[in-house]
């Protein structure tokens, strides 16, 4: 079993957008398994939120997803360095902590 609260997204012309869409959410973490040494047996979306704060004089806007379900382990050593290091952006705003269950 895992859990994850993330900053999902996309780079399109040089900004990163936050992914809105459950299905483009979940692909996008179905991306960073491959990335990270796991793959997706059954996961939801269980709640989508936007975040704002500041970082100086500017805005943010960051939107959160929290996935939970079960994953599969594929290569050991990459999500170790993924439990250790987190996954995807905004991670000084609280995102990015992959939790493992059993």
């Amino acid at each position: 079993r895992f859990r994850l609260q993330a900053n999902p997204t996309v780079t399109r012309d040089g900004k990163r957008r936050g992914l809105c869409n459950e299905k483009e959410q979940l692909a996008w973490l179905a991306r960073q398994g491959e990335r990270h040494g796991f793959s997706l047996a059954h996961t939801l979306v269980s709640n989508s939120v936007m975040l704002y704060g500041r970082k100086g004089e500017n805005r943010l806007s960051v939107l959160t997803a929290t996935f939970e379900g079960y994953l599969s382990v594929a290569d050991p050593d990459a999500l170790r360095a993924a439990l250790c290091d987190g996954i995807g952006p905004a991670k000084s705003l609280g995102c990015g902590l992959l939790s493992l269950g059993k």
